[in-house]
Parts: structure tokens; C-alpha cells; sequence
């Protein structure tokens, strides 16, 4: 076999156990009968095993290092596909292994303890996982701090130290707008539960995703993933307020991506998001800066009111939708102080992977945070740290993408508003195909052929900037 072709052949294997992953994934949060959790583990388990020995086999590595390009597909494929294998052989089979289980072992640890909201049922496994992902750290990236080291898996090129001065200055800005403006407590509006379905369904089908090509589903926390190139799934909590429109629309938003990547990547490396950062730009720019937009609902809002169980004026609902209060949950918070929920767990997420505080100071730090910056302090543990599950996916360094893909999404909202003709209107009509058609040309397009802040950088002129978003949060909050 050509080494070429057998570079090609492995990678579309590994995509396809990835894809298996995902499956398992959606099953597990969606369907998997509670007893099943263990049975469940040994499955992801076993092909997680399966990805790291193909990205180890040696006829690979051989192959990688010895293959000739052809074309510039080839050389790009080639130098990310050897980034990944030299990681991949720094990582021994166990690791992975203990890493695949523990996840399992905390997702379920993790909604007893929120049930419960008892902390200290989840601490231990909590307390295994930090000192597995600190194993991997220092693994992956010798000589960076493993802070950074979890970071650059999910936003390559960007480090902590980076990060902390700008989101120093973002917490600094966002404090300021705070305490200037009138605090108004959200009101959690409620809707008639079958017909929103179908109004968030339409929604979601109106933004440029094809029926047969995506499944909708329920979960404690809402999620998208892709399965194969035309299978996207994506979930939304299971309760009647007006929010589930706005996590269908942020869902939806990565799918858009996932379902755009470019075909000619399909089954290799590249086909991804550039980074978890930019995907989430993508999902923030539908849920808020389109989605809470009064361009969004002042022909729209005359329909979607029939759905609520307590109607309202369009101005009354638009004034509580941008209301500054004091939320206790980043879901429910209003997007100052969920950029706020952001930089309380990126500050006691860094500082635990870093070894600056243990487990057992989560809760009081969680608390203290929520009171200097929020202004509220939570009742229990699962309306503080447990009620996001990224920790116990032993996603640390995730977080901070999500402030990260909001900075990016401000950056790209303000280039649309310049670059598309009647922008405005685009939105009032709910005709979405000339934003869906800018975000595929300009960004959807690269897949991961491109760092993420190039990309922003071709698209709008500019790198990654706080100030696109401090002026959006101005505007809307105001």
C-alpha cells in the first residue's frame, strides 16, 4: 500500500471509532438506563484503546515521516497528523485507559452529587481526575505549565498567561458596567411546553440545518455533537421557559459549523472546528447576538407570544430577556454576568490544576467569587460548582473558550452588520441563508487547515479583542 494512501486509511478509521465515541456519548446522556453506567465504561474504554493504538501503529509513524505530498491537501494533512501522532506517543495506553474510565465513573459521581447537592460525593472522583489530567499535562507539553498545556487542547496557540491579562481587563470592564447600570432581577418566563417544541424546532430549521441531517433530543445539560458528516445531534433541558429556544439556537450554531467543515477533509485531522474557542463563537453569535437581538423579534415576537403563559409587550420582554441581575446559574444568567460565571471557574479551575488550592476549597472560593462578582451567594453546591459537568469530563480548559468564543463572536457580528447587504433585515425576516452563506465562506470553510485566531484574523481584520464584546455588552445591557 502506498504511504499515502495508508496515511488516508487510518485516519478514516480513527474518525469512525470517534464517531462511535460520539455515539456512546449522545446514548449516555440521553438514553442509557441508569444500571448501565458501568457496562458503559468498558465500551468507551475499549475504543478510546482502539483510536491511540492506530494513532501508534508504526507503519503510520513510518508512513507519515517518509510520505512525499503531492498536493497541498497532502501537506497540511501530513504536518497536522504528525502534531497529533507526536502527542499521541507521549501518552501511554494506561493513561488513556484510567482517563476514559474516570470520566464515566465522575459524569455518574457527579449528577448523584447534584441530586443530592452534596458536594463531597463527588470530591474523590473529582480528586482523581485533577491528578489524571495533571499526569496528561505533563505529558503533552513538557516545559509550558499544565494549566496551558489543558488549554492548548482546546484552544491551540493561546496560554494562560495570555488569557489572564485579558480577562483581567474583561472582569475589570464588566465590574465597571455592573455597578453602573440598574439591576433588574430576570423573570423566568414560561411557555405552553408542546407548542414552544415546535416554534424552537422551526427556529432551528429556519437558521439552514436540513431536517434529514439532524435529531433532536433532552438532557440535563444541553450539548451538540456529530456523529458523521451528515449526523448532528443536539439537546435542550427539559423544561418549559423561554431559555430552551436560546440553548436549541446555541446548539444549533455549532452544528451549523460541523455540518460545513470542508468535504475534502472529511475523515482526516482537519475536519474539525479550528478550535473549541471558535466553535463556540459560533454558537454564542445564534443564541445572543442574533437571538437576543431586537432585530430577531420585533416582526417575530407577535407569534412566539401565544406560546408564553403570561404574555407580555414586546418591550417588557426584551427589557427582562437583557435584565442585569444576580443569577446563580451561567444558563440563566444574562450575558454580563455569564461572562462573569466564565471567569469565576476559569480562576478556581486554573488554580486547581496548577496546585495552588485542593478540592476541598471549591466550595468556599466558588462562594466568595459569586459574591464579589455576581453578588449572590448559592444555597448549596449544585446552584454553585456542580451545575456544570465540564469538571467532571475532565474538560479543564474548556472554560475559558467559552468567553473566548464570545469575544470572537462579537468581532464577527460587528464584520457581518458591514459586509452583508440589509443585515438588519436579513434578521427581522428571519432569512438567514446570506449570514448562513458569510459564516461558511469565512469561516466554516477551513475546517482546521488554520489556527482559529487566522481565521478571525482573515474574516475581520483583527486577532482575538476584548473590546468588540465590552461594546456589545454595552449595547444590549443599556
Amino acid at each position: 500500500m502506498e504511504k499515502l494512501e495508508l496515511i488516508y486509511q487510518a485516519q478514516k478509521e480513527i474518525s469512525v471509532l470517534s464517531g462511535i465515541i460520539e455515539l456512546l456519548g449522545w446514548d449516555e446522556e440521553t438514553n442509557l438506563p441508569e444500571d448501565a453506567l458501568e457496562g458503559r465504561a468498558e465500551q468507551v474504554k475499549l475504543i478510546e484503546v482502539l483510536i491511540h493504538r492506530n494513532f501508534l501503529s508504526a507503519r503510520l509513524w513510518y508512513a507519515v515521516n517518509k510520505a512525499l505530498p503531492t498536493t497541498k491537501k497532502d501537506a497540511l494533512v501530513l504536518k497536522e497528523l504528525k502534531r497529533e501522532i507526536s502527542k499521541q506517543r507521549r501518552i501511554p495506553q494506561i493513561l488513556v485507559e484510567e482517563i476514559a474510565h474516570q470520566e464515566i465513573i465522575c459524569r455518574k459521581l457527579w449528577k448523584d452529587a447534584r441530586a443530592a447537592k452534596d458536594a463531597s460525593l463527588f470530591l474523590p472522583g473529582l480528586k482523581r481526575m485533577i491528578k489524571l489530567k495533571r499526569r496528561y499535562a505533563q505529558l503533552v507539553m513538557s516545559g509550558s505549565d499544565n494549566y496551558s498545556a489543558l488549554l492548548s487542547e482546546f484552544e491551540p496557540g493561546i496560554d494562560s498567561s495570555r488569557l489572564d491579562k485579558i480577562f483581567s481587563r474583561l472582569r475589570d470592564e464588566l465590574l465597571s458596567i455592573k455597578e453602573a447600570i440598574a439591576q433588574r432581577e430576570y423573570i423566568d418566563l414560561k411557555t405552553d411546553r408542546s407548542m414552544h417544541k415546535k416554534l424552537v424546532k422551526d427556529i432551528v430549521y429556519s437558521m439552514g440545518i436540513e431536517k434529514r441531517r439532524l435529531v433532536f433530543g433532552v438532557s440535563m445539560h444541553p450539548f451538540s455533537t456529530q456523529i458523521s458528516r451528515n449526523d448532528v445531534r443536539i439537546t435542550t433541558r427539559l423544561n418549559d421557559s423561554v431559555d430552551i429556544l436560546f440553548d436549541a439556537m446555541h446548539e444549533a450554531g455549532h452544528a451549523l459549523y460541523d455540518l460545513n467543515l470542508p468535504k475534502e477533509y472529511l475523515h482526516t485531522v482537519l475536519f474539525s472546528g479550528s478550535s473549541i474557542g471558535l466553535h463556540e463563537s459560533q454558537s454564542t453569535l445564534w443564541e445572543i447576538f442574533i437571538g437576543k437581538s431586537m432585530m430577531f423579534w420585533q416582526d417575530y415576537y407577535k407569534q412566539y407570544k401565544q406560546v408564553l403563559k403570561q404574555p407580555c409587550s414586546l418591550d417588557a420582554f426584551m427589557k427582562n430577556m437583557h435584565s442585569v441581575g444576580k443569577p446563580l446559574k451561567r444558563l440563566d444568567a444574562d450575558i454580563l454576568n455569564y461572562c462573569l460565571h466564565i471567569l469565576i471557574r476559569y480562576e478556581i479551575e486554573r488554580d486547581l490544576i496548577l496546585g495552588k488550592i485542593d478540592v476541598s476549597d471549591i466550595s468556599r472560593l466558588w462562594k466568595e467569587r459569586m459574591k464579589d462578582y455576581i453578588g449572590v451567594v448559592p444555597e448549596n453546591d449544585a446552584e454553585g460548582f456542580l451545575q456544570d459537568i465540564h469538571w467532571a469530563d475532565g474538560d479543564f480548559g474548556y472554560f475559558p473558550t467559552y468567553l473566548i468564543g464570545l469575544m470572537y463572536a462579537a468581532q464577527i457580528f460587528e464584520k457581518m452588520q458591514k459586509d452583508i447587504p440589509e443585515f438588519e433585515n436579513c434578521i427581522r425576516r428571519h432569512e438567514f441563508h446570506p449570514i448562513k452563506d458569510w459564516l461558511a465562506k469565512n469561516i466554516h470553510s477551513y475546517g482546521k487547515t488554520l489556527s482559529s485566531e487566522k481565521i478571525i484574523m482573515k474574516a475581520t481584520g483583527n486577532g482575538l479583542s476584548p473590546e468588540p464584546l465590552l461594546r456589545q455588552i454595552k449595547r444590549l445591557v443599556s
